[in-house]
């Protein structure tokens, strides 16, 4: 035979097991959003080697895409300019040119 005790124990755990969870209180991750995500989702990628001041292309070293500015660094590498994220980017890659270049389509 159960005890009271044990059965006031159950009867009040019940509301809590059998309860709906409700919609989630946290705000939605913000990877979820594309737009916060990519601010440069949806604009046109120029191929490394021909962009320009302004375009959007992609960094051999980081993968990522990032807006050509003025400043971004470039560096030589087999006949073509490539245009880099950043300095350190370019450090890199001049460390071991292969691992980077070789079959990089950006």
């Amino acid at each position: 035979m159960i005890s009271t005790w044990a059965r006031l124990l159950v009867v009040s755990l019940l509301p809590v097991a059998c309860s709906k969870a409700g919609p989630p209180t946290t705000p939605p991750d913000a990877a979820a959003t594309p737009a916060a995500a990519d601010p440069l989702a949806g604009k046109p990628v120029v191929h490394n080697v021909d962009a320009k001041p302004g375009d959007v292309t992609v960094c051999p070293y980081s993968g990522r895409k990032f807006v050509v500015t003025d400043d971004s660094p470039r560096w030589e590498y087999r006949g073509k300019s490539y245009v880099f994220c950043s300095a350190k980017a370019v450090g890199e890659v001049q460390k071991d040119p292969a691992k980077y270049m070789d079959g990089f389509e950006g």
